[in-house]
């Protein structure tokens, strides 16, 4: 009886195995909320700006204009919504030939507030260098549905978090042009609960008093929790034109992660009994941050009115598929369809006095999933959002930022699964909406 119910728990699992993350957006999982000033403006001029420690981050050749030690650091909230319109379907093989249990249809919505930390520290060297050391979380998704949801055998609860830490060295060559290299560690967790129909496992083993399918009191779980450390590296380069303009490039490597975990699976195989069958299984899965290459433009028009643009490259493609095997033989390989995309922002920033400073700035970010592979995990469409920030100096060595970004709604059809090939889908309407809202300090020493 164990063999076979390890045999079905193979089955019904694999829709849950990769369904992954969902809402913390930018595009796909990697996250812009990485600097307060950066927020403010739109990311428009990440590059190239070069006036505070987050261009270790962003472009480390900055870090030489940077004249004293500095230490930046600062929080994002991130508050999504995700409404689903739509139902799921399971296919449940019955003792007579197969049932097809609906959890059935409705509205299912997520709603997060989530806080994601940064830190960045620039430390001038003799002979025009400077060390910089950035701290941020530039991978982050996740989701939390309800667990009686008509989506749960799709997706549940999950959470998907990298942090990095990056050390880079600057070096000025001429008046005009410095060049940086860094060395990034970045550690990627991801955890997964989703839920399969038990009355399946019951009607496979010719059990009596199976209950019915799709009930949720009765749901199976399968839990994915697996980590991983891993390097890269970012090199950048800036250039003064004049005493107005300069432009920056930079360039963050793929970090490959081979995720190590275990999946804990569970399930009630009789109505009328308690017990539950329990597996445990080790697992392993293959993802990567994507590469990415910025080219910036800093211009000031004024002695108080400064502007910029960008231009962001990232390499989706490398994001084929989602991949998990298991020793237990619960495998599963889900191709992607990304493509590579470029983020376009432009925005600027005004001295109103010596101490107070305003920015804005729009940026358009355009979604890496084609319309036919949209999922509950990953619904975006096309990015287009605006930014406010404002800047205090409270005194020379401290001052505050503050930024709010909001990004248009927007909604798409989105398919989960394959019944045939996975024993389970849901089809529905995807609406989304999001806004962050940031909170740092810069500390000049």
């Amino acid at each position: 009886m164990r063999d076979t119910a390890i045999r079905n728990l193979r089955l019904l699992s694999l829709p849950a195995l990769v369904a992954f993350s969902g809402p913390l957006w930018a595009q796909g999982y990697i996250l812009d909320e990485l600097s307060v000033r950066r927020l403010g403006d739109a990311f428009s001029g990440g590059a190239a700006e070069a006036r505070d420690a987050s261009t270790a981050y962003y472009n480390p050749a900055g870090l030489v204009r940077l004249t004293k030690p500095e230490l930046v650091g600062g929080v994002a909230m991130l508050s999504n919504t995700l409404h689903f319109t739509g139902g799921a379907t399971i296919a449940s093989p019955g003792i007579n030939g197969g049932v097809t249990a609906v959890p059935g249809e409705g509205n299912v919505t997520h709603q997060s507030k989530d806080v994601v930390p940064n830190f960045y520290y620039a430390i001038p060297t003799p002979n025009k260098g400077a060390i910089g050391i950035a701290f941020n979380v530039p991978m982050a998704s996740t989701i939390d549905m309800p667990k009686d949801s008509a989506i749960r055998y799709q997706n549940q609860e999950s959470s998907l978090v990298g942090m990095r830490l990056t050390v880079s060295l600057a070096q000025s060559l001429t008046d005009q042009l410095s060049v940086a290299m860094g060395f990034a560690i970045e550690r990627l967790d991801l955890e997964n609960t989703t839920a399969f129909d038990s009355y399946s496992i019951c009607s496979m083993l010719t059990l009596p008093n199976c209950g019915t399918p799709g009930d949720a009191s009765r749901d199976g779980r399968s839990k994915l929790e697996a980590d991983d450390l891993n390097w890269g590296f970012t090199f950048g380069t800036l250039y003064q034109i004049d005493d107005n303009t300069r432009v920056g490039a930079s360039y963050r490597s793929r970090i490959r992660h081979d995720l190590e975990g275990d999946v804990h699976l569970s399930a009630y195989p009789q109505a009328s009994a308690h017990r539950q069958i329990r597996l445990v299984t080790d697992a392993r899965l293959t993802m990567s941050s994507p590469a990415s290459a910025s080219l910036s433009v800093f211009h000031a028009l004024t002695p108080r009115l400064n502007v910029q643009a960008d231009a962001t490259w990232t390499e989706w493609s490398t994001f084929e598929a989602l991949d998990v095997r298991t020793t237990l033989g619960i495998n599963q390989r889900q191709p992607q369809h990304w493509h590579n995309t470029w983020r376009l922002a432009v925005g600027g920033d005004y001295a109103l006095t010596d101490r107070f400073t305003v920015r804005a700035g729009i940026d358009r970010d355009p979604t890496p999933i084609p319309k036919a592979y949209r999922t509950l995990s990953f619904p975006m469409e096309t990015y287009i959002a605006g930014s406010l920030g404002a800047s205090y100096a409270f005194s020379e060595a401290l001052s505050g930022d503050f930024a709010l970004q909001r990004t248009l709604p927007f909604k798409s059809q989105t398919l989960d699964g394959n019944l045939v090939e996975q024993g389970g889908e849901s089809r529905g309407e995807s609406k989304g909406s999001t806004y962050s809202i940031g909170a740092g300090l810069r500390w000049r020493l």
